[in-house]
């Protein structure tokens, strides 16, 4: 098997287990919902327990702590991977492209990777918007819809009144303002203050993770041209003739004569791909004033109704059209309001403008009350 087709095949796999494991929804009966839970249910369930019948009782128990500190607790493990290969993948860009690509183009390369890891750490430490009890009536900022979020209810963790378009992370053991997702290589949830930060994180990196792309694509087709390799004649040592040049001989070449500015680069350009569209797919749901969690409540919703127009209709058809057929109307999400507004909600929170507008309140009542004690003063020195 050769190494192209060994690295296409190692990322066709990487490809499916990030929509299966990450894009797939658990709850629905499609294949990628079934493959969802037989990869992260399923199989991890029979290989616990054939674990616990077959090995020592301390060894299984130091297994299941590891799993458990990795599966279920917040932990920064995937924010040292990703610090491991964003700066091991950008040290190999500098030490190939080093000579072979503009002084120019590396010095924006520098800024753009110094940008990207500024955007890290403010996705990082900026807060997605915790409920609690002296922070509730400041992000008490939506009605509920009685559709997908139904008032009254309360948190039994955090003991509070659960507000629209929250959700209990059990990861972080908060409430979080208009929850999106609890995003591991961030190690914390993304909700109403820091989802703009979130966006900014994966367009910064799509931009960045392209035109590193584009310039090591730009060592290799120099090394095309300089070689001729379109027009040479390859020794295959495994054969012993000689074959005339082709696409896949090529990439063979370079895999192995160019085998670091290769990975970097099918690094750089898968990750560019896969990135920029998840940022479109959260520009979406910006632009229809919609989060990930609710996507998979709206989507509950709609099985719901699919299931009662079935009853409706079976029942109508039963009768021999005695019955009248009820209709059923489509759900409406009451919160998308219109584009603008909606990616404002974004770019500055509710909860923020709220508290702007409650900080200007007081320093208006403050001057006023300044300015109510020094006329109060000056009449009477007048008197």
């Amino acid at each position: 098997m050769s190494v192209v087709t060994i690295l296409v095949v190692y990322m066709t796999l990487i490809a499916f287990l990030i929509w299966v494991c990450v894009l797939a929804d658990p709850n629905s009966d499609t294949l990628g919902g079934r493959l969802n839970v037989l990869l992260t249910e399923e199989i991890p369930t029979r290989i616990t327990f054939n674990l616990r019948r077959r090995l020592p009782s301390k060894v299984f128990d130091a297994l299941a702590k590891a799993y458990d500190y990795i599966v279920r607790q917040r932990n920064p493990i995937l924010q040292c991977l990703y610090l491991l290969l964003f700066l091991g993948s950008f040290a190999t860009y500098l030490y190939e492209g080093w000579g072979r690509i503009p002084l120019g183009d590396l010095a924006l390369s520098v800024a753009l990777v110094l940008a990207c890891l500024a955007s890290f750490v403010v996705a990082c430490s900026v807060p997605a918007g915790t409920i609690s009890p002296s922070t509730w009536e400041r992000y008490d900022n939506y009605k509920p819809d009685n559709v997908i979020y139904v008032a009254g209810r309360v948190c039994p963790t955090c003991d509070v009144v659960k507000l629209a378009r929250s959700k209990h992370c059990r990861l972080c053991g908060v409430c979080q303002s208009r929850f999106d997702h609890h995003c591991g290589w961030l190690n914390q949830c993304v909700g109403e203050v820091n989802y703009r930060h979130f966006l900014f994180f994966l367009a910064l990196h799509s931009c960045t993770f392209l035109y590193g792309s584009s310039r090591l694509w730009g060592i290799l087709r120099r090394e095309m041209i300089k070689n001729k390799l379109w027009d040479a004649t390859f020794y295959s040592p495994s054969s012993g003739q000689t074959v005339g040049s082709s696409p896949l001989v090529v990439c063979q070449y370079l895999v192995v004569h160019e085998g670091a500015v290769c990975g970097v680069l099918a690094l750089a350009f898968v990750m560019a791909i896969v990135l920029a569209g998840f940022l479109l797919y959260h520009l979406w749901l910006a632009g229809q004033n919609t989060t990930t969690n609710e996507t998979f409540k709206w989507a509950e919703v709609r099985l719901k109704v699919k299931i009662e127009r079935s009853q409706a209709r079976r029942a109508h058809e039963a009768s021999g059209g005695a019955l009248p057929l009820r209709r059923i109307a489509d759900p409406v999400n009451s919160y998308n309001i219109s584009l603008y507004e909606n990616l404002m909600e974004v770019l500055f929170p509710r909860s923020e403008r709220r508290a702007q507008n409650s900080t200007g309140r007081k320093a208006v009542s403050r001057v006023a009350t300044e300015s109510e004690k020094l006329s109060t003063e000056a009449r009477e020195k007048i008197e």
